[in-house]
């Protein structure tokens, strides 16, 4: 029995293989686009569990190509469309990452000043071994247990709609986790290193996180269709259903993921999240996207920056993030 009913894929892929007579790749834009097309078509009809998936690409000047497959709805059979916003799960740490990269470029934080600083006295006690640094949290080298892998799906199925504050998460951790290793001496994937960065995000702007998104982030790159979807989620707007198991997802409550997976979007807004990181549009230096780029080697085919990773796809290497949770795989590389 298949366990895993994946509704989005996305694969938005920055790149500069443009030639100088403008074809794509060696062939016209149409054909290119065409041959994109049957390959997102054949991805949807091979995987039963992917009822769905958008694709865009950017390359360049050319207009952005966003591509669309399969359903929206299995139980309604409604189609997909390109601008259906979707689940971004873990690409949201980037975002989280840039606000606080913002937050260095204006003083109000350094990377390697304790985390502890920003944080009620004693927050951090039982999570981790020595002091975390934000460079540890970002870098996920801060040794606190991850949430996600402490029999998180049987909490979830438990109680879907239950809403879950960060200070909850924390606790959570704090019960029923334990230190990995001393702090920045090591590498161990953690979501609660965002939720806790999320917490310091709001400490210093003296506002919501949902809020700070959409002042640094959202409304300058005019990101119109991303939200933090348990905050802030328009009354009108219409998610593409996820799936796990037999379960359909739309009513879950994604509350527990906030600053490192909680965000909505399209593959429209995506892209232009991207083009706005790696382009200049989100920091006042290039050399503040310079300083994400700081890579800790997790092994011969990934690394780990400041809130992105460097990988090889199919033999090219690409920096970026993906995700997975409620529903949804996502993946947005340059």
């Amino acid at each position: 029995m298949k366990k895993l009913v994946i509704s989005a894929i996305l694969i938005a892929n920055l790149t500069s293989c443009h030639d100088p007579n403008g074809n794509v790749h060696g062939q016209d834009d149409l054909g290119f686009r065409r041959s994109l097309e049957v390959q997102l078509d054949t991805y949807v009809n091979t995987f039963d569990e992917v009822p769905g998936a958008w694709l865009s690409v950017d390359i360049d000047r050319d207009p952005d190509v966003l591509l669309s497959a399969g359903l929206a709805d299995i139980n309604t059979g409604e189609v997909l469309d390109v601008n259906r916003p979707f689940r971004i799960a873990s690409i949201s740490k980037m975002m989280t990452a840039v606000i606080i990269m913002q937050l260095v470029e204006e003083g109000q934080v350094t990377l390697d000043g304790l985390a502890s600083s920003h944080l009620d006295p004693g927050f951090l006690e039982g999570l981790q071994l020595g002091e975390s640094t934000v460079r540890d949290l970002l870098q996920h080298t801060s040794g606190i247990d991850d949430y996600v892998q402490l029999n998180w799906i049987s909490t979830l199925l438990s109680d879907p709609t239950r809403y879950w504050s960060p200070l909850d998460i924390v606790e959570f951790v704090r019960v029923e986790g334990r230190p990995r290793f001393e702090s920045g001496t090591d590498y161990f994937y953690s979501d609660t290193n965002y939720v806790l960065l999320g917490l310091i995000i709001e400490s210093l702007v003296g506002q919501s996180l949902h809020e700070a998104y959409s002042q640094r982030i959202f409304g300058p790159l005019q990101m119109n269709d991303t939200f933090l979807e348990a905050y802030n989620l328009p009354s009108n707007y219409s998610l593409a259903s996820g799936y796990f198991e037999t379960n359909e997802l739309s009513d879950w409550s994604t509350s527990s993921d906030w600053g490192g997976g909680g965000l909505v979007s399209t593959v429209g807004d995506l892209s232009s999240f991207m083009r706005g990181l790696t382009q200049g549009g989100v920091f006042k230096s290039p050399e503040t996207f310079d300083k994400m780029m700081s890579w800790y080697e997790v092994n011969d085919r990934s690394a780990y920056g400041l809130g992105i990773g460097r990988y090889q796809i199919g033999g090219v290497e690409v920096i970026g993030h993906g995700g997975q949770g409620f529903g949804f795989t996502s993946g947005l590389y340059y």
